[in-house]
């Protein structure tokens, strides 16, 4: 597989280059049906289609018409289309209908209301997780999951290995026993309150240092970030009032080492990962009834259409010519995708910026297109810069140094 990779921060013209790109490569005999092009944004998706079909109908070709054909379009739609040409030889049915993401959301929401949420909810409190994020902790680790196509028995093991990472980073040491670890803490930081009252140190560190320390006192929240949070409480140092602390400060540091921490962490770890494959049995069900699929799925259900031996010759027939834009913003199976297309089609090309990357919160990850861009080794740079002014260009030349993923540009 060879791939013509093209670094282009923002404003290079890469659209444009794209565009020309592929109406050089029509014009040696590709056919404008054979294409496949695809980038992550709805508009950018609408933009790339409109600029291609103009280019192409500008150049003239005898078959242009055909571009109309092609598969231009976001990462999911593109699979959408290849995924219901394909239908049948897959088993399922060409009617499929995708669900938009709010829906997605609604169904997660409805669907982990019937979930027990009861027993992990005092340890979310403890450690300072917000329930309502819970939802999108476990949707998150199940669209993982799913997408990076693991089983149950190895989303356990690899959540377990986390935990042990975790807990080796907490106390490399091990952990020590501790009874009643919240009413020590209560009682270290109201012996420190009534000795450091004593020193009648009456500074504003002082002042404000008490005030927190009554406040931490009165809230006796039983969380964990309690203790941190008593480590940084300061007091005036003239009259020795800060110096009444120093005990709190040895207690509250020592959390670390609790196992009842230790304890927190573990169940915490075992309940979201059961609560997220019960999620995952109950989402999957809940699609099957309704005959849905979510961009998840298609990205799953493309790449195993892909990896069909029996189906290669078709689809190396569908495609002669692929195109990747915005390259940044790839997650780890949408990477499989473009490299198993890439084995397909004799002509690629993959554009990205890696200070462009706006999807990680989605599984993206710019050091996928790093390591792409070293494997391929050259490099083609987009230098020039059309949209912005002379010295925002600078700033950004300056803030960014030359990597596999930005390159210095100058001002046109």
């Amino acid at each position: 597989m060879t791939i013509q990779c093209l670094v282009a921060g923002a404003g290079a013209g890469k659209t444009k280059s794209l565009c020309d790109w592929i109406c050089a490569e029509i014009g040696k005999g590709l056919d404008p049906a054979r294409i496949l092009a695809m980038t992550y944004t709805r508009k950018a998706a609408a933009e790339l289609r409109t600029r291609v079909q103009a280019a192409v109908r500008v150049h003239g070709t005898a078959d242009a018409d055909r571009i109309e054909l092609a598969y231009i379009g976001t990462v999911h739609s593109v699979a959408h289309a290849v995924i219901k040409k394909y239908a049948l030889a897959l088993g399922i049915s060409p009617d499929l209908k995708v669900v938009e993401e709010t829906i997605v959301e609604d169904m997660g929401r409805k669907i982990l209301g019937q979930i027990d949420l009861g027993p992990i909810l005092p340890i979310v409190y403890r450690l300072s997780i917000q329930p309502n994020n819970l939802s999108e902790i476990i949707y998150d680790l199940h669209s993982k999951r799913v997408g990076n196509r693991i089983c149950d028995k190895r989303f356990r093991d690899q959540m377990k290995k986390s935990l042990e990472e975790l807990l080796n980073l907490v106390s490399p040491d091990g952990f020590i026993t501790v009874n009643n670890p919240h009413d020590l803490l209560m009682n270290a930081a109201s012996n420190a309150l009534e000795k450091a009252n004593n020193k009648g140190c009456t500074t504003k560190t002082t002042v404000d240092g008490l005030s927190e320390l009554r406040a931490l006192i009165r809230d006796n929240s039983g969380c964990w970030r309690d203790f941190p949070k008593a480590t940084r409480i300061k007091l005036g140092t003239k009259k020795g009032a800060d110096g009444e602390l120093n005990g709190l400060r040895n207690m509250a540091s020592g959390v670390r080492k609790f196992q009842a921490l230790a304890d927190d962490l573990v169940n915490y770890y075992q309940i979201i990962t059961d609560v997220t494959l019960e999620f995952g049995k109950a989402y999957s069900h809940h699609k099957s009834q309704w005959g849905v699929v979510d961009y998840t799925d298609l990205e799953v259900m493309l790449l195993e259409l892909l990896e069909r031996e029996e189906l290669r010759e078709s689809l190396a027939s569908d495609f002669q010519l692929v195109a990747v834009d915005e390259f940044q913003d790839t997650n780890p199976i949408q990477l499989a995708i473009f490299r198993r297309l890439g084995d397909l089609a004799p002509v690629n090309r993959w554009t990205g910026d890696g200070n462009q990357s706006i999807y990680e919160f989605r599984g993206s990850d710019p050091v996928l297109m790093e390591s792409v861009w070293r494997s391929q080794g050259a490099l083609t740079p987009l230098t020039d810069n059309y949209r912005s002014q002379a010295g925002l260009v600078q700033i950004f030349n300056h803030i960014f140094p030359d990597s596999e993923g930005f390159t210095r540009q100058t001002p046109k």
